[in-house]
């Protein structure tokens, strides 16, 4: 009983003390609110008036720098009007000075080609006088190259002329055309002895003259002496191979002309350099015509008429030229 009673005031006592700490909290807690209140009014009165401090200086802060802001972009709008009317007037100054330069530039270049027209006029009457002077030079070479030339043929001519009314000539012709019938052609024994005789008078006439080769030719045609002796030494002029020569044309022109000239060609015999020919009829004492004589005229001969320079320049020449444009001689700048 008493163990009982002992736990029953125990529990009593238990009872009384967890009254006593509910009380103590209870109380505790009330008291602890007016003071979280408070604290919570304080805190929110304080972070009202910072915030409200923290908008005052921020407002005042973006006056400050809208005023900056405004006189900035005011003070560079007058720099503008200031540029704008700089620039107006450099303008204006730019395009004075340019209408200026313009005009001054327009008179030089008006000037510059009235002195070239004046420069032109003389210039081309200058041409004018050189042209003219240039074509007399030329008239003037024409004529002294054709006098040149004309003397030239003039003097082998009255070779021709001298030698076929020489008596020898017709002595020569009739001895060695005997011989050319009794030996069937050139180069025998009578034919020689023929030569031996007549030949050294010709062979001086062509050495003494410059000629290229001296011919004499029976009235049938036939070739009865050359001194060159070529291919052509033997052969026919009215048939065969050198028919249609220069040699032949000049031999049939005999028939009917005093001096036959025949213009320069390609003559095989000579190698197909070109030959002109000029010839004459050969007749005996009784007026019989008995054959005739012929002179090759050397292309050198002419070459150095032609090129003779005197007064021509570093580029100046002269050359033959035939009916048919095909040239006479050789080009001095361009001997191929």
């Amino acid at each position: 009983m008493a163990a009982k009673a002992k736990a029953t005031q125990g529990t009593k006592i238990n009872f009384i003390r967890s009254m006593k700490g509910s009380l103590l909290m209870f109380f505790l807690l009330m008291s602890l609110i007016p003071l979280v209140i408070v604290t919570l009014l304080l805190y929110t009165t304080a972070n009202t008036a910072l915030n409200d401090e923290a908008f005052a200086k921020l407002a005042a802060a973006q006056g400050i720098k809208k005023g900056q802001i405004e006189g900035y972009f005011s003070e560079r709008q007058g720099d503008m009007v200031v540029l704008m009317e700089t620039v107006a007037t450099l303008r204006r100054e730019a395009f004075a000075k340019l209408n200026s330069v313009q005009g001054i530039k327009k008179a030089q270049i008006a000037n510059y080609f009235a002195e070239r027209e004046g420069d032109m006029g003389v210039l081309v009457e200058t041409v004018g006088t050189l042209r003219k002077e240039a074509f007399d030079k030329l008239d003037a070479i024409n004529a002294i190259k054709t006098n040149q030339i004309g003397e030239y043929f003039e003097t082998v001519g009255n070779a021709v002329h001298v030698l076929k009314d020489n008596p020898t000539t017709v002595q020569a012709i009739q001895a060695f055309e005997e011989a050319f019938a009794a030996e069937g052609g050139t180069g025998g024994p009578l034919w020689s002895a023929v030569e031996a005789q007549y030949g050294p008078i010709f062979a001086a006439v062509m050495a003494d003259y410059g000629y290229y080769d001296v011919f004499l030719l029976a009235e049938d045609g036939d070739v009865l002496y050359t001194v060159s002796k070529e291919s052509d030494l033997g052969e026919n002029l009215l048939q065969g191979s050198l028919k249609d020569s220069g040699l032949a044309h000049v031999f049939r022109a005999t028939d009917s002309a005093e001096i036959a000239f025949d213009d320069f060609e390609p003559y095989a015999p000579s190698g197909n350099l070109p030959a002109a020919f000029v010839a004459g009829p050969v007749v005996d004492e009784n007026g019989v015509h008995v054959g005739a004589i012929a002179i090759q005229v050397p292309l050198d001969q002419i070459n150095a008429i032609m090129m003779e320079r005197s007064g021509m320049g570093e580029t100046g020449e002269t050359y033959l030229v035939g009916p048919d444009k095909l040239m006479r001689s050789d080009s001095y700048l361009d001997p191929t």
